[in-house]
């Protein structure tokens, strides 16, 4: 641009100088303002007292535990409160027993999980509570049990986990004898305990005896219950040495964040995921080998189609899981175990009329046709399933093709039973078989594995056209299986399965 045109260029007027000077003003009025909130800010929010926290937990599953999501529910919760004071926490395990002497040695800052008594309260500082718990009476279905008064229980035998206290009122009793009691090193114990009969009640709060059922004693401990009467409803603090340095910072940053996550909704939401994702982490999990869906791959995990959708779904669930090669069963052996388990899960499974009432479902997620396949030298492309003459048929034992080949009422001597789809694909491919009711893609994975020519192989008659699905026991929360649904369809809207499908299966 030139001098001329410079110099030469309208100078504003008084009045247009002070239109422009308006904004000026109130921008230093607001700057004021933003001034005065920080300030007013940083009176409520507790001095930040360090970067970082160090955590040291027990085992209490699932309020806390070293190998839980989120080192438990506990710690998730602290973690939280402090985020409100730009504190981080880094949290690690240790035996109860040690945890008070590595706080005051400060070889750790704070421990979650502690239940207020006379003689910690001279040592220790505590938070306000975390989450209050519900210690109850577990003991087996066949025992009809209820109590009002702790005295009515003199004739039962009672468990009790070494080293805990039970409410002041309960421990004064065993201390005189009025109750008897069978100390054993762990809650997890006093559970089997309850299982084999040798006791008759087990006092422990419901989440963490519920969570070691679960975990522990899926089958054996299906029959245990809970009274529903608590013995006490504790609440759970955080604790600090009352010498460390910055004690008081601490506990005032704590219980801080706990106020403003009630106010922002994050307390109750932090619940709930985290006790989602731990029951999701805990869950039974039950596959077979079917490949392209769910199988063993070369480096011997587990992999496929339905494999890598679970996985995704526990992921957009805040759950870092994966199927292991200790989760692949024998197709009959999965499909009943999952029917007994209350906390498990199959995949991938078809729904058909006969199923659908054992399970609860999520799905679709991928078409399905079982066939019939044959050699094309055979020439028996058209037949039936009762137009097979003698045609002997490899199956898979309560798979859902020889399911559909009860029905259709073929001799059991006409059919060749076996757990391994591999067996079926080298049968057929050497003539052992005239025939294989399978899955088409799977049979047509399996026999390719083998080395068989695809060509000289051919799918005769459709079986039964399904859609595979996730199946849960009926046990399992409705509000859990939901959040899988919810999940899956949102992974269809994002075009994330139809990419997972484009990836596993063969052009349609």
């Amino acid at each position: 641009m030139s001098a001329s045109l410079v110099t030469g260029a309208a100078s504003p007027s008084r009045e247009s100088t002070k239109r422009m000077h308006r904004p000026l003003r109130w921008l230093g009025i607001l700057a004021l303002l933003l001034s005065a909130a920080q300030n007013l800010a940083a009176q409520e929010t507790p001095d930040q007292t360090s970067a970082t926290l160090h955590n040291v937990v027990g085992e209490f599953p699932p309020y806390t535990g070293a190998k839980l999501h989120k080192q438990g529910l506990l710690s998730a919760i602290l973690a939280e409160a402090l985020h409100h004071s730009g504190i981080q926490l880094q949290s690690q395990g240790l035996p109860w027993s040690e945890i008070p002497d590595a706080l005051m040695n400060r070889k750790a800052d704070v421990s979650v999980g502690w239940v207020r008594n006379r003689e910690r309260e001279a040592q220790f500082l505590y938070s306000d509570p975390l989450i209050y718990g519900e210690t109850v009476f577990f003991h087996h279905a066949d025992l009809k049990f209820s109590w009002n008064r702790l005295e009515e229980l003199a004739y039962y035998r009672i468990g009790v986990t070494q080293g805990y206290s039970y409410t002041d009122r309960f421990d004064d009793l065993l201390r005189n004898n009025t109750l008897t009691a069978s100390p054993h090193a762990s809650d997890q114990d006093n559970l089997e305990s309850l299982i084999e009969g040798t006791t008759d009640l087990f006092p422990v709060d419901r989440l963490v005896g519920e969570f070691l059922l679960e975990s522990h004693f899926p089958q054996r401990g299906v029959r245990i219950r809970h009274d529903e009467k608590p013995l006490a409803e504790p609440s759970l603090h955080l604790i600090v040495d009352a010498g460390h340095p910055r004690a008081e910072e601490i506990i005032k940053s704590v219980n801080h964040g706990l106020v403003q996550m009630q106010k922002v909704g994050t307390y109750n939401h932090l619940i709930k995921s985290t006790l989602l994702a731990l029951y999701i982490q805990r869950m039974k999990i039950l596959t077979e080998e079917y490949a392209p869906y769910n199988h063993l791959n070369e480096s011997g995990q587990v992999a496929g189609l339905s494999i890598n959708i679970l996985q995704q779904i526990m992921q957009h669930l805040g759950v870092e899981r994966k199927v292991s090669p200790d989760d692949v069963y024998p197709w009959a052996r999965a499909y009943h175990l999952v029917q007994r388990v209350p906390n498990a899960a199959i995949l991938a499974i078809s729904k058909t009329p006969e199923r659908e009432p054992l399970f609860q479902w999520v799905g679709p997620i991928v078409r399905s046709r079982a066939v019939l396949t044959a050699a094309k030298s055979l020439k028996l492309a058209g037949r039936a399933p009762d137009q097979l003459g003698n045609a002997r048929i490899c199956v898979i034992h309560e798979d859902i093709a020889a399911q559909v080949l009860q029905r259709w009422s073929i001799p059991e001597d006409r059919l060749f039973t076996t757990n391994n789809p591999h067996t079926c694909a080298n049968m057929l491919a050497k003539g052992r078989v005239e025939a294989w009711a399978y899955g088409e893609i799977a049979s047509r994975w399996y026999m390719k594995a083998i080395g068989a020519d695809l060509d000289s192989f051919e799918s005769i008659s459709t079986l039964e056209e399904t859609a595979q699905y996730i199946a849960f026991n009926r046990q399992v929360p409705t509000s859990v299986v939901g959040r899988f649904q919810e999940v899956l369809e949102l992974m269809a809207f994002r075009g994330e399965l139809r990419k997972l499908k484009a990836e596993f299966l063969p052009p349609q």
